[in-house]
């Protein structure tokens, strides 16, 4: 009886829900080929969202594009981490022991992407010279680090306002 409405996230599938969210495909897109174009092959990415593996509209984004760029292993290319995890080493060891010639690693997320810069320093790997890393975010405030983070915007401010708009509506 009351109008509901999703900001951001994913509503669940089985109702239907108003939902503002910012177009996540294209944001994996869109990490995906600015590696691309920095000359990067040996890509990786790490999705937070364990369980819908290779489902996650910006893990299908950042996947169709370097295999329309060419580039194979798809599967042997996705890592998951859950939010819980995002401080361990355990995914970055993962991926540097299967990729040992990983020169980026694309995240669904910022505040991962800004912590495993934080990791790769601290073992001596200069980012973004032998290793980039990009995130999607807004970059979180609590980002403390002079070294900047390359991440995709998802305009948080601008959904919020487009679901008050909505809500209005209603």
């Amino acid at each position: 009886p009351f109008p509901l409405i999703v900001a951001g996230g994913l509503p669940p599938t089985q109702e239907r829900f108003n939902h503002v969210t910012c177009d996540n495909e294209a944001s994996g897109r869109l990490q995906a080929r600015h590696l691309l174009e920095m000359g990067h092959r040996e890509i990786v990415y790490v999705s937070h969202l364990v369980g819908m593996g290779s489902a996650s509209p910006r893990t299908l984004g950042f996947r169709a594009t370097l295999k329309e760029a060419g580039i194979t292993n798809l599967d042997e290319r996705l890592f998951t981490n859950s939010f819980d995890s995002l401080q361990s080493p355990v995914v970055l060891d993962r991926i540097l022991t299967r990729w040992p010639g990983v020169t980026a690693i694309g995240f669904d997320n910022d505040p991962a992407a800004a912590h495993t810069i934080w990791m790769l320093l601290s073992r001596g790997i200069r980012v973004p010279e032998e290793i980039s890393v990009i995130g999607m975010g807004p970059v979180h405030e609590g980002y403390d680090h002079p070294l900047r983070l390359t991440s995709i915007d998802g305009h948080p401010f601008e959904i919020g306002e487009r679901a008050a708009d909505l809500m209005i509506d209603c």
